[in-house]
């Protein structure tokens, strides 16, 4: 692991590093018409629901896109992509750390590194 991805590990905040290590909490803030995305283009579906959520921990906004084709009988809806916009500091972007994305047991260790009371170290 570069030194670069060590130093930004070390930096990040407890929250983030929670999120990245077990995952986020999602709370489902509400539903929205919203525009299709690219891909949908050629499947013929003509209504598009976002389903926006955030993480209760360090708030990383997620939404769902789903597309159905309407019509008068009901129609199941296909989850087609997932969005997300983190918040300032949760995404690493130095030119030196590209490819080099961190494993779920870095972020693990790194977790624990920090949290693990001393008597389990």
């Amino acid at each position: 692991m570069s030194l670069e991805v060590k130093k930004w590990l070390k930096d990040m905040s407890p929250l983030f590093l929670r999120c990245r290590s077990i995952r986020h909490a999602w709370d489902v803030k509400g539903y929205s018409e919203v525009d299709p995305p690219e891909s949908a283009t050629a499947l013929g579906l003509n209504q598009f629901i976002g389903r926006q959520m955030q993480c209760v921990h360090c708030e990383v906004i997620r939404t769902d896109i789903f597309g159905r084709r309407r019509t008068s009988a009901p129609a199941m809806f296909r989850k087609l992509t997932v969005r997300y916009r983190y918040p300032g500091g949760y995404q690493y972007s130095s030119k030196e750390m590209v490819g080099t994305r961190p494993t779920m047991q870095v972020y693990d260790n790194e977790s624990l590194a920090r949290t693990l009371p001393a008597e389990l170290q």
